[in-house]
């Protein structure tokens, strides 16, 4: 994997698969350098979904793991995620020890207070690979399904403590409720005319968010700044919410 050193919404990120893909990645990859800089990773095959989601740190302690499955479009590009939900679809031992894992680094940092955006690779040999861990919400609307999903404002919170107003420890539901967060998105570039769902689908529906206007060019989902706006749904159980989100 070739991508900048740094950046957000997945753009300038490449797999190279043969010795011919190296020039491409590179010059790609410097398209969204801020810095001139890229990072060269070792590709790792995932089994199951992505782990992502956000945490919240208290006095250098993860004292909030909102982890969640991420979701991506092979049909527009397999290495940019459109959608996260929640709860995880993972199992409690899984669980505990990719919290641990986050936690470690977290401490190893001298981390301390904040929401810290997380994505992470479950292998089929039960290893566990960090893929990024930034000092921020998660964008695409992640920490508003997050709210959905566990009563949790993640939002709130993080201002809070960034202007130094008085925090406590946030209270959770548990477990959480299902909910996601889907990037609306386009397989081409087109003009954007408007957005309409099915009826089935509209009580899924919490909160519907637009970044363009009718008649307004939009562009292939390609990097997360190509969305032309977010959804953030609510299910009743886990098969509805697998369901929705895979179509």
């Amino acid at each position: 994997i070739v991508k900048p050193s740094f950046g957000s919404g997945s753009k300038g990120i490449s797999r190279v698969e043969s010795e011919e893909d190296v020039h491409r990645s590179f010059m790609y990859g410097m398209e969204f350098s801020y810095t001139d800089s890229l990072v060269v990773e070792e590709y790792v095959s995932r089994v199951g979904y992505q782990v992502s989601g956000d945490l919240f740190c208290m006095d250098g302690k993860v004292v909030f793991f909102g982890l969640g499955n991420g979701h991506f479009d092979d049909k527009c590009n397999p290495l940019v995620p459109c959608g996260a939900s929640f709860p995880g679809l993972i199992d409690s031992s899984t669980r505990s020890f990719v919290e641990e894992e986050f936690s470690r680094v977290i401490t190893a940092l001298g981390f301390k207070t904040g929401a810290v955006n997380v994505e992470g690779i479950l292998t089929e040999k039960g290893e566990f690979f960090i893929v990024e861990m930034g000092p921020r919400n998660g964008g695409n609307c992640i920490s508003e399904a997050l709210t959905v999903a566990s009563g949790f404002d993640v939002i709130e919170l993080s201002v809070k403590c960034a202007v130094g107003l008085p925090c406590s420890q946030p209270s959770v539901v548990r477990p959480f409720k299902y909910a996601a967060e889907y990037a609306i998105h386009t397989h081409k570039d087109s003009i954007f005319r408007k957005v309409t769902l099915r009826e089935e689908l509209q009580k899924n529906v919490v909160e519907m968010k637009l970044f363009c206007e009718p008649n307004q060019k939009v562009r292939r989902f390609a990097t997360g700044r190509d969305s032309i706006g977010s959804f953030i749904l609510s299910f009743s159980d886990a098969a509805e919410m697998q369901s929705v989100i895979s179509r």
